[in-house]
């Protein structure tokens, strides 16, 4: 495996330090990629189509990870997200077909519109106490995604999984469950306010226990 540091220039009148797609494409990173102390963002397609990376250590500095920014990295198998991520934009890991394992920072709060789809080998999520909302198609097409877990979101689910809800959910995505042909039981010990059209479609639910203070499940649900 190639280990690889990315090395930054920083202005020093610039309190935040974005990580750029040019500088990216200019290194022609491969392996492990480590990036240190530092930065703040990633920018938008950062690592957008980077085939041969496989792991990548992110700081504890870091903030925001913009949308597409890992789009297509198909052998990138783990990331560690850093607690102090606030924001992590639409389809930031769509594609990444070889991700296995995922730890979500402790305080994100929205799992963005299509994170996570055709991560075909994504296996374990962790970090999910302060998930308020599971947006539109975050886990479609998950095939591997098995286990115990706090929440959902997970687009044709084919391995056996029992979901349990935790926290305070405010809402379920739009094909939020969708085709999740081996999802057996659902359950909320927590609080969901909507669950939008199409959330469960195709899934196969044998349990679903919905929660008290449920206020709108849309048409299709």
């Amino acid at each position: 495996m190639i280990r690889q540091t990315v090395e930054i220039g920083f202005g020093r009148s610039s309190p935040r330090a974005v990580l750029q797609r040019s500088y990216v494409l200019n290194n022609h990173l491969s392996g492990e990629v480590v990036i240190p102390k530092g930065f703040t963002d990633i920018e938008v397609s950062a690592f957008k189509d980077m085939k041969n990376i496989t792991r990548i250590v992110l700081p504890k500095t870091l903030l925001h990870i913009d949308e597409r920014a890992f789009w297509g990295c198909e052998r990138l198998e783990e990331i560690m997200l850093p607690d102090g991520v606030e924001s992590i934009g639409d389809e930031a890991f769509y594609g990444c077909k070889s991700l296995e394992y995922v730890r979500l920072p402790s305080g994100l709060r929205i799992i963005s519109k299509e994170l996570f789809k055709n991560c075909l080998k994504l296996r374990t999520v962790t970090g999910l106490r302060s998930v308020r909302c599971v947006e539109d198609g975050a886990f479609w097409n998950c095939r591997s995604l098995a286990g115990r877990t706090r929440w959902g979101g997970f687009g044709t689910c084919r391995s056996r999984a029992a979901i349990e809800f935790g926290g305070k959910i405010e809402a379920i995505g739009v094909y939020a469950f969708y085709r999740c042909e081996r999802l057996e039981k659902l359950s909320f010990k927590g609080t969901v306010k909507c669950l939008k059209s199409h959330c469960f479609d195709g899934a196969g639910l044998r349990e679903l226990f919905l929660p008290e203070g449920l206020e709108q499940i849309r048409d299709g649900a």
